[in-house]
């Protein structure tokens, strides 16, 4: 006993040396003094029951029955007190420091196929020929470049702004080809926490399918998704978006008033009088809603956790209250470990005058049933109603499964079809995509992956002895293409 009282009385006389120290020193050095006497306390707690009860009731501020004097009593206190202060996070202050970060996509491909299949008058057996029109092209190229700013302006309000470096890469024009364009992608303010889990953005906002399935896919290097690269739907638009979670984990909603022409378009339509017998007009007043809502059934299940089960929803105008754009998507979504998966199946809807410009040249062919020519002679003008389906699968296996050293590889395959227009025949397209990446560091992903189109072709005729095709199908050529990727983060 006598030796730990000795030990105590040790202790007590160096406190008014080691309080001169604190003062005369900051931050680190109060916090390292202060471990040093705290581990010295615990020895001398472990030893004698009495001797806890008393520096406990100095930790509290509560004054010591006996042993230590007030002012070193205080001291004590100080240290712990500043100690204490030190761990805690300062608190935020407003505005924040801007947080600036980029996202580049440069790729190398190689185009090992470009067979444009044409109908031959050779004979009854010379139905189509294959006329080689870019292939072993080799391009470099920036596919796309974000800027991106984001700022805190008070605890639960912020804004941001991207802008999106996009190419000009048109071969047939010597003087664009290379050149960027840089566009406005996102421009909003963002006020979270109006009611729980709850996120409400105003402005150039980001949109309910496209950005979300781009975050469950992480392959916008490779290309875009199914419902975007058929021009179906886009990633942001103007306007305003709420979106939250549901409650204990099943899920969530994101729901959007747009004006629903997309982030590189002006809003409005223009209409000929030849469509509605009517002065040509510019319409604006027309918009858009977009909804999201994803269910997971089981979130407290270790193995089904990870099934997700989507409903999207986009309806709206183009110019007038009958010229009605309807999308539909229904998705499955799981996702466990090394495996993430997506099954859907799209809905499409548009007046065959406004269908999707990169569907254009499938719904816009010789056919008796449909409309007259635009008087600029380009395309013929459609009535009536453009009616497309198609369905879109993908996998990402992350390699882990087979070795934890290899937990930086991952193989991705996709399998998209599209019947852009129900009332015309063979103009169905297919693609697949198949390939590998590595993920370098956390700044760099690098890529390699083989991508094939396959368009349906016009049915063969025979009349006279000459085979030709009935008018219908689609004519641009089938693709096979080897891409060499970079994602490249800032």
């Amino acid at each position: 006993m006598r030796s730990r009282v000795s030990v105590l009385t040790a202790l007590v006389l160096v406190l008014p040396f080691f309080g001169g120290l604190a003062r005369a020193q900051e931050g680190g050095e109060v916090a390292k003094q202060l471990e040093d006497m705290k581990r010295q306390l615990d020895e001398l707690r472990k030893e004698n029951k009495e001797l806890r009860t008393r520096v406990e009731g100095v930790e509290q501020g509560a004054a010591p029955k006996r042993g230590f004097s007030e002012e070193d009593r205080k001291l004590l206190g100080d240290l712990i007190e500043r100690y204490h202060a030190e761990k805690a996070p300062a608190a935020p202050s407003y505005p924040s420091a801007p947080q600036i970060s980029g996202l580049v996509y440069a790729q190398y491909s190689m185009q090992l196929k470009d067979v444009h299949k044409v109908a031959s008058d050779g004979g009854a057996n010379s139905v189509t020929s294959d006329s080689t029109n870019g292939r072993d092209a080799q391009i470099f190229d920036i596919t796309r470049a974000y800027l991106s700013i984001r700022e805190d302006f008070a605890e639960n309000t912020s804004g941001q702004l991207m802008l999106d470096a996009a190419g000009q890469r048109n071969p047939g024009d010597r003087n664009g080809f290379g050149n960027f364009a840089v566009l406005l992608k996102l421009a909003f303010l963002e006020q979270r926490e109006l009611w729980p889990d709850s996120t409400v953005q105003f402005g150039l906002v980001p949109l309910p399918w496209v950005p979300w399935e781009e975050g469950l896919y992480t392959y916008r290097m490779q290309g875009t998704i199914f419902s975007d690269r058929e021009g179906y739907l886009a990633p942001v638009d103007f306007g305003l978006g709420v979106k939250g979670k549901l409650p204990s984990g099943h899920g969530d909603y994101h729901v959007t008033y747009i004006n629903g022409e997309g982030f590189n378009k002006a809003e409005g339509q223009f209409r000929h009088s030849a469509e509605v017998g009517a002065p040509d007009s510019f319409d604006t007043k027309h918009k858009n809603v977009e909804a999201r809502l994803s269910i997971r059934p089981f979130p407290e299940s270790e193995y089904l956790k990870g099934l997700l089960l989507t409903e999207f929803i986009d309806y709206g105008y183009y110019a007038s209250a009958r010229d009605i754009r309807v999308r539909n998507i229904a998705a499955v979504t799981y996702k466990y470990d090394c495996l993430t998966f997506m099954g859907q199946y799209l809905y499409a809807s548009d007046p065959r005058s406004f269908a999707p410009q990169s569907n254009r040249q499938v719904v816009f062919l010789p056919d008796p049933r449909f409309g007259t020519v635009d008087r600029a002679g380009a395309l013929p003008f459609r009535h009536g109603t453009a009616v497309g389906e198609g369905w879109s699968v993908w996998a990402v296996l992350n390699w882990k499964l087979f070795h934890e050293s290899l937990a930086d590889f991952e193989f991705l395959a996709r399998y998209d079809e599209l019947d852009p227009d129900e009332d015309v025949a063979n103009n169905d397209h297919f693609r697949t995509i198949h390939g590998v990446s590595w993920r370098m560091n956390k700044n760099v992903r690098l890529m390699v992956d083989y991508e094939t189109v396959r368009f349906d072709k016009a049915r063969a005729v025979a009349a006279g002895g000459v085979t030709g095709d009935d008018g219908t199908g689609d004519t641009r050529p089938d693709t096979d293409t080897l891409f060499f990727q970079a994602e490249i983060k800032f």
